[in-house]
């Protein structure tokens, strides 16, 4: 019986000392905020698979030659990405060049709309190459898209970056697809 009270004694001594005050803040504890509890942000792999087709509702984009697919290859998209789910969203062209190679680089500002209504900003370069057969109508596009600032939700401060990958587009209906790999810090 004795042997019990001195365990029962010496476990509530050592609980007692164990929560003190003092024990708790005598180490490096002090730096702690709530930020750094959580863990720092770092970079987690996204990738997608993406369709889009040309909006007829837009004025062509000014190009030379103004020939560019139709509705001036500003598009709506349609997805699934990590991260988002399943998504929609515009691709919104800010600048084409005809390069002297013959192919056309194209930028875009873009806006991916998540499944949860979230909001992430892109901003696209891509470089499309012609067919050379009269009679092909795909052309392939190499290039990818920086993930900026600007989103909302968890994406407010989302940066990143995307590499397209099999991307293609029927210059006769416009229809574009390919897969992205990349990665993301939100």
């Amino acid at each position: 019986m004795k042997t019990i009270f001195k365990f029962a004694l010496t476990t509530v001594l050592l609980l007692a000392l164990s929560c003190t005050q003092e024990s708790v803040t005598d180490g490096t504890t002090e730096d702690l905020t709530a930020t750094s509890a959580k863990g720092k942000k770092h970079a987690v792999p996204i990738k997608n698979s993406l369709e889009s087709d040309p909006r007829t509702d837009l004025p062509p984009l000014t190009c030379t030659p103004s020939d560019f697919p139709p509705a001036g290859g500003r598009a709506v998209f349609y997805s699934t990405t990590s991260h988002l789910g399943k998504v929609h969203g515009t691709t919104i062209n800010t600048s084409c060049t005809y390069n002297t190679d013959g192919t056309l680089t194209i930028t875009s500002d873009d806006t991916t709309y998540a499944a949860n209504g979230d909001i992430l900003k892109t901003e696209g370069e891509i470089t499309i190459t012609f067919p050379t057969d009269p009679n092909d109508p795909i052309a392939t596009i190499t290039g990818g898209s920086n993930i900026v600032p600007g989103g909302t939700g968890r994406f407010v401060n989302a940066t990143g970056r995307f590499d397209y990958h099999d991307m293609v587009v029927n210059l006769l209906t416009g229809h574009e697809s390919h897969t992205s790999t990349g990665w993301i810090i939100y």
